[in-house]
């Protein structure tokens, strides 16, 4: 294993907002899993975390404690959490046009299949429910190069937190533990996990460039998002504490949980909005591995990304505190890199 050692705070886990402070192969068969993505055990092993989840779990009496609260339901044939079809759905997903009732039925149930199909995340923040996100958890059962499976349950939702020399204010500095958002294992190139979010072991919630991926089962373990999904949330857990809640897949569970939050109907003209912007930036990046990792969503005025709206690293700015070169977010070829040598965690 290849990160560079660091020390680690005694609660390196626990980010410091308390008191106002501051990846892990899809199921079509069309494309193939990335032979170099590690394991859960292997990224923990590489991260140095503890790999049992037993202290993260969390149960009811513990959830009124948590502000922020990441809803995780994924893919099933047997008990679909958004249900059935419904034809108050065609006016919903469908803008009034020409087409004959029964076209315009056929396609919103086309779409409807679409959308539902895919596994997705709802954010809450304060009880009320902020939105609905395209992720993907693991697929189910055994696989060359060993079991991926996304473990249902409650667990506690943190930064990484890890020693840093940064600015004391009077042209000095101070050592002190700084998120760190830079997640990547260097003994399997391909596995970029940045603003990720740490569930147990060497399970997170984390960026992906495989957004051809993205609603269908597709990683070693982890929860899968978009990047300016990833950057939202990571900003989000900076000022909140945070749970995830991965609900058990086809389980009552999900189906009530979901309606406990929200409507279907909400939640499905949300994931439309999410695969919206996810296709235009595969439309505009041409390609569904996305060769720069940070980016703002398409502006409709400009046909190109738009301001990226960066989170920074608790008091300090994430790229020059740990020595990453900031990317432009229209940039043709893969620029984000780290700046010399030996600027590593």
């Amino acid at each position: 294993m290849k990160f560079a050692k660091h020390r680690l705070h005694a609660f390196f886990f626990a980010i410091a907002v308390l008191a106002g402070t501051s990846g892990c192969g899809p199921s079509d068969s069309t494309e193939a899993l990335p032979p170099d993505e590690p394991t859960p055990d292997e990224l923990a092993k590489e991260l140095g975390v503890p790999n049992e989840p037993g202290s993260r779990e969390l149960g009811p009496k513990d959830f009124a404690r948590y502000s922020l609260v990441v809803d995780v339901f994924r893919r099933s044939t047997s008990k679909p959490v958004l249900g059935a079809f419904d034809p108050r759905y065609v006016d919903l997903l469908l803008p009034a046009d020409g087409d004959s009732p029964d076209s315009r039925l056929a396609r919103a149930k086309t779409e409807f299949a679409d959308l539902a199909r895919r596994e997705f995340a709802v954010v809450s923040v304060d009880g009320k429910v902020r939105k609905a996100q395209i992720v993907s958890g693991a697929l189910e059962g055994y696989a060359e190069g060993g079991y991926r499976r996304t473990p249902p349950g409650a667990y506690k939702l943190d930064i990484l937190r890890y020693a840093k020399k940064v600015p004391d204010g009077s042209g000095g500095t101070r050592v002190a533990d700084v998120d760190y958002p830079w997640l990547r294992s260097q003994s399997y190139g391909n596995s970029i996990m940045y603003w990720g979010l740490w569930i147990f072991g060497g399970y997170f919630i984390h960026s992906t460039t495989h957004y051809g991926l993205l609603g269908s089962p597709a990683s070693m373990g982890c929860i899968r998002q978009s990047y300016p999904d990833a950057m939202e949330l990571f900003k989000l857990r900076q000022t909140h504490l945070g749970m995830i809640r991965i609900h058990p897949i086809g389980s009552q569970q999900a189906y009530d949980r979901l309606r406990e939050l929200a409507s279907p109907d909400w939640a499905l003209l949300q994931l439309a909005e999410n695969r919206r912007r996810i296709d235009e930036y595969v439309d505009y990046a041409g390609k569904t591995e996305i060769s720069v990792p940070g980016h703002a969503w398409i502006d409709p005025t400009t046909g190109r990304p738009g301001t990226v709206d960066w989170p920074d690293c608790g008091p300090v700015d994430c790229f020059t505190i740990w020595g990453r070169k900031l990317p432009f977010a229209d940039a043709a070829e893969p620029i984000f890199a780290e700046v010399g040598a030996g600027n590593g965690r």
